[in-house]
């Protein structure tokens, strides 16, 4: 079993669902540290080491809302799996898109999941339960 907290990436733009996250991630018995990135440019940044991000850790998982103010989602999505060092890092889109294109565009692009944003704070402490069960299984994975 690992000591070392698990680094997420949160990708949101939206204030109230970042406060939310962080809190209803601080309940939780998981060991993480919760970094946020409000904006495509400062997610990129962040993920390729770049100032004022160059002492960032690398992220255990990439949590992505698609709807950003500065570029689409899509473009963190595209430019970490054409990346040999953040291919592997898994990422979760958040959306409230039921577009079948969006669908295609996140599976395409090698989402490794693609999540319906919630719309209550309940339904988001039930996505943040589930992401931190899997979260623990995939960081401390236990011998068979």
């Amino acid at each position: 079993m690992s000591d070392r907290p698990i680094q997420i990436l949160l990708v949101e733009d939206n204030p109230a669902d970042i406060a939310l996250m962080r809190r209803l991630f601080a309940r939780n018995r998981i060991v993480h540290e919760l970094h946020v990135a409000e904006t495509a440019g400062r997610a990129i940044a962040f993920l390729e080491h770049k100032p004022p991000y160059a002492s960032a850790i690398t992220p255990d998982v990439v949590l992505l809302d698609l709807g950003l103010p500065d570029l689409h989602g899509y473009t963190i999505l595209k430019t970490m799996k054409e990346n040999a060092e953040l291919s592997g890092i898994p990422v979760i889109v958040l959306t409230g898109s039921q577009s079948p294109e969006d669908l295609a565009e996140a599976r395409r692009l090698r989402a490794n999941a693609l999540l319906e944003k919630p719309r209550s704070e309940d339904e988001f402490a039930k996505l943040v339960d589930a992401l931190e069960h899997w979260l623990d299984i995939v960081h401390n994975p236990q011998p068979y």
